[in-house]
């Protein structure tokens, strides 16, 4: 393109006879020159100035780059590469109040709770005889999947599912000496039991829906099979724990009573993300 050299022929102008090889390179770019502009309609094709070529290496204004399109238009060069942080558009502060962490946090209550007072149910239906190791009759600690898990569409369902079904999930990798499926097999032997009583007992239990679990934690619903089960309102340990660590600790507890008193709505009232569909490369 005409840019890249001397409208006149390299050292010609003087009378200087040049190599042939230098005579070759002028008419190899010419001809590059040539076939660039029958490419490019007119309209279309760039114009450079010469005020271009001493800009070639970008000035820079007020700390942004500078684009010279000709001797009187310039543009600011704007753009910007990589990946834009999350909240780069959004000034609003991600903490404990925000949406998907109180959420966590009333999950990770509700089910603190519910295993629990399961496992002081078991103790009493089996007068404390229930073994040790492995075989102990007691519901461990699950890993933090449903717990962790943000997602609309997975909390929707997770509110539908039973207490057989949650509790049912692995346990988590901290208990080395636990089977992954302890809970599972648990759950079976209970509700499974020779003994009427405790079998009819366990089935209702672990056949409670997760919303009616909510509804029985935060003081709104009276389940039967959950009675003697502490409410958050009667938990001391939850408002002197986030007294003492948090300044806005009051405002953090009320947060969490009305997330808990509203879950179902809040999830039930959030539209779930379409999956993104993997593009073929």
């Amino acid at each position: 393109m005409s840019y890249f050299y001397e409208e006149h022929s390299f050292g010609q102008e003087n009378g200087m006879d040049l190599p042939d090889q230098f005579i070759s390179y002028e008419i190899s770019l010419k001809n590059n020159e040539r076939h660039f502009h029958e490419l490019i309609a007119p309209s279309e094709r760039p114009t450079f100035s010469n005020t271009h070529l001493e800009n070639e290496n970008k000035e820079i204004e007020n700390g942004e780059p500078i684009i010279q399109i000709d001797d009187n238009r310039t543009i600011l060069d704007k753009k910007k590469c990589g990946r834009k942080r999350k909240n780069e558009n959004n000034t609003t502060e991600h903490n404990k109040f925000s949406d998907d962490n109180v959420r966590r946090r009333v999950k990770h209550l509700c089910f603190k709770y519910l295993l629990l007072f399961i496992n002081s149910q078991i103790k009493i239906k089996y007068n404390n005889k229930i073994g040790q190791g492995i075989f102990q009759k007691q519901l461990q600690t699950l890993n933090q999947s449903q717990i962790s898990n943000a997602k609309i569409l997975f909390n929707q369902q997770l509110l539908e599912k039973n207490l057989g079904e949650i509790f049912s999930d692995k346990v988590t990798g901290k208990l080395t000496n636990i089977p992954s499926d302890h809970n599972k097999d648990l759950i079976q032997r209970l509700i499974n039991e020779e003994d009427i009583e405790k079998s009819i007992y366990f089935k209702k239990l672990f056949n409670l829906k997760l919303k009616d679990c909510f509804q029985h934690f935060c003081g709104k619903k009276v389940i039967d099979e959950l009675e003697g089960m502490e409410l958050f309102n009667e938990i001391n340990e939850i408002t002197s724990e986030y007294l003492e660590k948090y300044e806005d600790g009051k405002e953090y507890i009320q947060q969490l009573k009305y997330y808990l008193e509203n879950y179902e709505n809040i999830i039930k009232n959030k539209r779930a993300r379409k999956e993104r569909s993997k593009k073929n490369k």
